[in-house]
């Protein structure tokens, strides 16, 4: 969970999760987004939210995203607890 949230702590990662929440983005088209960022600069954030955030699951490759939903349900957790008191 640790690795998910350093993934997510940069603010471009962070963009870069918002354009491909909802549908599938080429990485050309995500590099579109960003008029100061490279392409290659954009496949090593793609690297790095691939490695610390979306994991693969099972043995037929099918790609999960464990480390990610962990990180969501311990935010959602804090955000309960802070609530309570």
């Amino acid at each position: 969970m640790d690795l998910a949230f350093g993934a997510l702590g940069d603010p471009r990662r962070q963009e870069i999760m918002r354009l491909v929440w909802s549908e599938e983005m080429a990485s050309s088209a995500i590099g579109g987004h960003f008029d100061d960022v490279s392409r290659c600069a954009i496949s090593q954030h793609l690297g790095m939210l691939h490695r610390e955030v979306v994991q693969a699951r099972d043995s037929d490759d099918r790609i999960g995203i464990g480390p990610l939903l962990d990180a969501i349900s311990w935010t959602n957790c804090v955000a309960d607890f802070s609530t309570a008191i």
